[in-house]
C-alpha cells in the first residue's frame, strides 16, 4: 500500500514538474521572443538614428548654403560694407556705413543696402524714412554698439520702432532688458513689469 502511495505521489510530482517545466519553457520562449523583438527594435532605432544624422548633415549643408546665398544677396552692395549710406529720417539727415545698417540683415534698413533694393535715394542722396528722428538716433546707436537707453519711455518707443524697421535684434534686446528689470525688481516689481509689458 505504501509503495502505491509513493508511486502516486511520484506521479503527481512528475506531472507537476512536467507542468512547471512546460511553463518555464513557455516563459523562456517568451523571453527569447521579446529579446528578438528588442534586437529588431534596436536595429530600427540605429537605422533611424543614422537617417537622422544624415538628415542633420543635409540640413547643416543647406543652412550653410542658405547663409552664403543670403550673405551674397544681402551684402552691402556696391562699395561693400564700408559704403556710406545717407538716411533722411523725419527731416534730419543721418549718415552711417552699410555695415551698421546690415547688422540685422532681415531689417528694412539692411534692405536699403541690398543691390536688389528697388528704392532710390532722393536728390540729396538720402533715403527718406518717415519716422521720428529723435528715436532713430537710438536705433542707430543700438546697431552701432548694441547699447540701449536707460529710460523706460525711450525703451517703449524703441520697441515700437523695432516693428517699423523690422529689427528683430532690437525687439529682443528691449524684451530682455524688461525681463532683467523684472528679475532684479523681484516680486514687488512684478506688477510694474506686467504693466510695462501691457504698454509694450
Amino acid at each position: 500500500m505504501q509503495s502505491a502511495g509513493v508511486i502516486s505521489t511520484l506521479q503527481r510530482l512528475n506531472a507537476t514538474l512536467g507542468a512547471d517545466a512546460r511553463a518555464v519553457e513557455r516563459e523562456f520562449q517568451q523571453v527569447a521572443s521579446a529579446e528578438q523583438i528588442l534586437r529588431e527594435q534596436k536595429l530600427l532605432v540605429n537605422r533611424e538614428r543614422a537617417e537622422l544624422a544624415a538628415a542633420q548633415r543635409r540640413l547643416e549643408a543647406d543652412r550653410a548654403s542658405f547663409e552664403e546665398r543670403v550673405r551674397r544677396e544681402w551684402s552691402a552692395g556696391a562699395g561693400g560694407a564700408d559704403r556710406r549710406v545717407k538716411l533722411n529720417v523725419g527731416g534730419v539727415l543721418f549718415e552711417t556705413k552699410a555695415s551698421v545698417l546690415t547688422r540685422d540683415r532681415f531689417s528694412m534698413l539692411a534692405a536699403l543696402c541690398s543691390p536688389a533694393c528697388k528704392l532710390a535715394p532722393g536728390a540729396d542722396g538720402a533715403f527718406f524714412i518717415d519716422r521720428d528722428w529723435w528715436v532713430f538716433r537710438h536705433v542707430l546707436a543700438f546697431l552701432r554698439s548694441g547699447t540701449l537707453p536707460a529710460s523706460p519711455d525711450l525703451l517703449r518707443e524703441l520697441y515700437v520702432e523695432s516693428a517699423a524697421y523690422r529689427l528683430g535684434s532690437l525687439r529682443e534686446a528691449v524684451e530682455k532688458r524688461y525681463l532683467s528689470r523684472e528679475a532684479k525688481g523681484g516680486a514687488s516689481a512684478s506688477a510694474h513689469g506686467d504693466a510695462a509689458r501691457r504698454r509694450l
